[in-house]
């Protein structure tokens, strides 16, 4: 995959927590999506609680993206979630990076 997850940080603490990824081609960040899951059982569980979908950013091999929990002013390779809540609160949470190829957006009204 063109951005891989490196390290979570500061665990429990959303004014601490961090993501760190890198990439490892050319991509753009708009096409990934970081969720927040559990495992049930030593089963990854269908819960996603959190997801963070990146923006339009591009970047190159080599680069490193830092995702903090908490909020800020972001750049291009220091972004924020935006919640006052930790993440990655629980020993059961994994995080899962998904790459979006195409989407659909559709509202009910």
């Amino acid at each position: 995959m063109e951005l891989e997850i490196t390290k979570i940080n500061g665990k429990g603490n959303a004014k601490e927590e961090y993501v760190i990824l890198k990439a490892n081609q050319k991509t753009n960040l708009r096409n990934f999506i970081l969720l927040d899951n559990s495992y049930k059982y030593e089963t990854l569980s269908n819960i996603f609680r959190h997801a963070y979908w990146f923006p339009s950013i591009d970047v190159s091999a080599g680069d490193t993206v830092w995702l903090y929990t908490g909020t800020g002013t972001d750049t291009k390779d220091i972004l924020h979630w935006g919640s006052d809540h930790a993440i990655w609160n629980d020993s059961g949470d994994k995080a899962t990076l998904l790459k979006i190829e195409d989407y659909q957006n559709y509202r009910y009204k």
